[in-house]
């Protein structure tokens, strides 16, 4: 049976929902469905389950060149990386989508708060014991970069959610170049999986909501302040290890400005 020969593998919040839609309609990649298979963080996998995730999700596979699935918590969660050794190739190709981190771990906050994992009455700092439901955690990438890109080295790409909003055509042709695929045409750019939109009020930052009947969540500059400061040198060690000046993230976050479009 056919298997995955690409991956991607991260962040949450990132555009993995969007470059896995638009890599799924090229003529040369067959993507699962769906988009997020969780497989390889599983406890204890099995060549028995590895046969029925391929018979499952890739048996309908034809001549494609690229065979993958998008399953954004591989990156950091247990499991996933040594499972990926064991059950698949070592010229894996392997995509990383990356979010400045502030962002990141306020998106991933409300993701979990639609989700109804939290009320809104949690302190973003220190909610989640770990990386499944920590803001904080999930948002700290050099040490799982560093991981990933001393097995698979060249291997491995790195796209920034910026990009994305800056040019969604853009975003998905660095992804078809980095896999050696003929571009795509100019894609559709409306949002996939967008979040809340934001508003400040007097001086904390909440939902642009204007009835509800769940508790909304409050961040106050100083939170956000806080909350940015512990990015700083987990930010200086992935822009050295990804090769790309990430001086933009050094800076606090707007929040609300990207929030009309995305």
């Amino acid at each position: 049976m056919k298997k995955p020969n690409f991956l991607v593998v991260g962040v949450q919040k990132a555009g993995t929902t969007y470059l896995c839609g638009k890599l799924q309609r090229h003529k040369d990649v067959f993507m699962s469905n769906p988009k997020e298979l969780l497989f390889f963080q599983k406890r204890d996998v099995t060549d028995e389950m590895f046969k029925s995730y391929l018979s499952e999700y890739f048996s309908n596979a034809k001549e494609e060149q690229y065979i993958g699935e998008g399953s954004a918590i591989y990156l950091q969660w247990p499991n996933a990386f040594e499972n990926i050794q064991k059950y698949l190739d070592k010229d894996l190709k392997i995509i990383i989508c990356l979010r400045q981190p502030t962002d990141r771990a306020l998106s991933f906050y409300l993701h979990n708060y639609k989700k109804g994992r939290f009320d809104g009455s949690e302190n973003i700092l220190n909610v989640g014991a770990d990386i499944r439901l920590s803001p904080v955690q999930s948002s700290m990438y050099a040490p799982y970069i560093k991981k990933w890109l001393e097995v698979y080295g060249d291997n491995v790409s790195f796209q920034l959610f910026d990009d994305l909003l800056d040019s969604p055509t853009g975003f998905i042709r660095t992804a078809t170049d980095f896999l050696g695929l003929e571009p795509m045409p100019k894609v559709d750019e409306g949002a996939v999986n967008k979040g809340f939109s934001l508003i400040w009020k007097d001086d904390y930052l909440t939902l642009n909501i204007e009835e509800t009947d769940k508790k909304l969540p409050v961040f106050t500059m100083n939170q956000l302040e806080e909350l940015h400061a512990l990015f700083l040198d987990d930010i200086e060690e992935t822009e050295k290890l990804i090769g790309r000046s990430l001086e933009h993230w050094k800076k606090m976050p707007e929040f609300t400005a990207k929030q009309k479009n995305w």
